[in-house]
């Protein structure tokens, strides 16, 4: 889980400490992907997640329960080969 103080939000700090443990994860501790789920109304969290690279796999539909309110939850993931093929442009 990544959360950011509010007066830091909107800066791209999330997507950098997101990018980093991505980059620890597969060059520093060979696994061979990563997997996110996210709520799918938190648009911000989505963005995050995609600009770091990882591509949406799916969504369920009203899967969890909360607050008197169904909530969707979509699924993110990224690929070890993905993460190289990128990295190695940089």
């Amino acid at each position: 889980m990544i959360m950011m103080h509010p007066d830091y939000r909107r800066q791209g700090y999330g997507t950098e400490a997101l990018i980093g443990l991505i980059d620890f994860g597969f060059t520093g501790i060979a696994l061979h992907d990563i997997r996110v789920s996210i709520f799918s109304q938190n648009r911000a969290g989505r963005r995050m997640v995609e600009k770091a690279g990882m591509k949406l796999e799916g969504e369920l539909t009203e899967n969890i329960y909360i607050k008197e309110e169904w909530m969707n939850t979509a699924y993110y993931g990224i690929l070890s080969t993905w993460w190289h093929q990128v990295s190695s442009k940089t």
